[in-house]
């Protein structure tokens, strides 16, 4: 099947291709009565600087960016690991061994499991944990759902150590990744550390190999490309770590923060980013600290997934604009550039979709052979960059991506403007309600919160 889909969208790409050359003196014909139109310039304006800005990211990310060292077991902090988890079932259990079998030194690690009111079976896996690994795994549990924000809180309060790794209960972490994440805290001014995350369930279909090549990119790329700077704004739930003095500066805030008068559930990982750049910490990528997590295989949940993730892009880059500009240095001004870009891809629809409906109805062949155009260019720099970790034949995933984005995910971004107050997590696992036997035996002495 995945075969299949590839040779057709390998025959997709080059009916385009062919067909803008062949037409190109038309195309050329054509626009040129009307180069001077408000959405021809409009238009162009937008694709130079995206390729200006897709530029500086592949050169800065390519020809500066370089990992951390590895430094010896008795100069790494003390280091824990947070887990909070709602109705994930024994996939808690799996992410606990994963990190359990990290080379992180024992003595200076540790885990808190936060069950935040799952309705399955996800506390007896993580009881079975604390029974057989003891007293290096704490379970604290939440009797009733209190969002991730407050899960995330619960396990920061309970800890003590100099660094703090968030990690998601559906993620299985590298042997190697804790320690590469731990040792950039050496330097005071890191205040946050992005993990490298890869989609795990890859063999399902064709969603995750497609969200794949997004996860290279973002992280090989543009992570790394602000990484230089200290400036990524986002330090991704499923594997970063934090400086926990920096942490308690904020978090009771953070932890109450509220948008349009409602409650802020969404967004809490790169909101953390926000306040660390706020007080003027580095925020960094380490390319080799990687973890590999599920993604969406239906639409109907990717589309979720895109929403909430949007909105909380949109609130946080509004906040940004709020403090971008009181202190003027390399790291602040790579920051602006970065959320000025965003935010023109966020506001770029309402201007460009009203001249694409009338180039689509007035003049359909150059909409069309445009499009075409719009998704080869799109697509092919992401393409390049998994072909170089995936070999080439994989990079047409990127491609099928262009396809599948321009025809069936073109209405996120506005919509995600129009219900930006919705606060709503969508994508946790509906409960079960069934109640099954603990895994292990015996129920161990647990620690429990409200």
């Amino acid at each position: 099947m995945n075969k299949c889909i590839k040779i057709l969208t390998y025959l997709i790409v080059l009916f385009g291709v062919v067909n803008w050359v062949m037409s190109s003196s038309f195309i050329h014909e054509d626009l040129s009565r009307n180069v001077w139109n408000w959405f021809s310039v409009l238009a162009a304006a937008f694709l130079c600087l995206n390729i200006a800005y897709y530029l500086f990211m592949l050169i800065t990310a390519y020809c500066f960016y370089r990992s951390g060292k590895d430094v010896p077991d008795e100069q790494l902090p003390t280091c824990t690991v947070i887990i909070p988890a709602y109705n994930e079932g024994r996939d808690v259990a799996k992410t606990i061994e994963s990190v359990i079998a990290s080379n992180y030194p024992p003595e200076k690690l540790q885990i808190i499991t936060i069950d935040d009111g799952s309705k399955d079976d996800t506390w007896l896996w993580i009881q079975s944990c604390v029974e057989k690994y003891g007293s290096r795994v704490l379970a604290l549990k939440h009797e009733e759902n209190s969002g991730k924000r407050r899960a995330l809180h619960t396990g920061i309060k309970a800890s003590h150590s100099e660094v703090v790794i968030s990690v998601d209960s559906d993620c299985i972490v590298e042997p190697d990744a804790l320690r590469k994440i731990a040792a950039h805290f050496l330097d005071p001014q890191i205040g946050g550390v992005a993990g490298n995350l890869r989609v795990l369930n890859l063999d399902v279909n064709i969603l995750p190999r497609m969200l794949d090549v997004c996860f290279v990119f973002n992280f090989d790329i543009m992570r790394a490309s602000q990484s230089i700077f200290g400036c990524v704004f986002c330090t991704p739930g499923a594997l970063s770590g934090y400086r926990r003095s920096a942490l308690v500066e904020f978090i009771d805030n953070w932890v109450d923060e509220t948008f349009c008068g409602a409650k802020a559930e969404i967004g809490e990982d790169r909101a953390l980013s926000t306040e660390l750049l706020r007080r003027n910490y580095r925020v960094i990528f380490e390319r080799e600290a990687c973890a590999a997590t599920k993604v969406p295989t239906n639409y109907a949940t990717l589309c979720r997934m895109f929403l909430r993730w949007c909105r909380g892009d949109i609130r946080e880059t509004m906040k940004m604009y709020t403090f971008i500009l009181n202190r003027i240095n390399a790291q602040r001004l790579v920051l602006l550039f970065n959320i000025v870009m965003q935010t023109i891809w966020i506001i770029s629809p309402i201007f460009l979709v009203p001249g694409i409906i009338f180039v689509a109805m007035m003049h359909s062949e150059v909409f069309f052979y445009s499009l075409y155009f719009s998704i080869i260019l799109w697509a092919t720099l992401p393409a390049l960059v998994y072909a170089r970790k995936n070999g080439m034949s994989n990079a047409i995933w990127a491609y099928c991506y262009a396809l599948f984005y321009i025809g069936f995910l073109f209405w996120v971004v506005p919509y995600s403007i129009c219900s930006i107050n919705n606060s709503r997590w969508m994508t946790r696992r509906a409960s079960n309600e069934q109640i099954y036997e603990q895994p292990g035996g015996n129920h161990p002495k647990t620690s429990f919160l409200p």
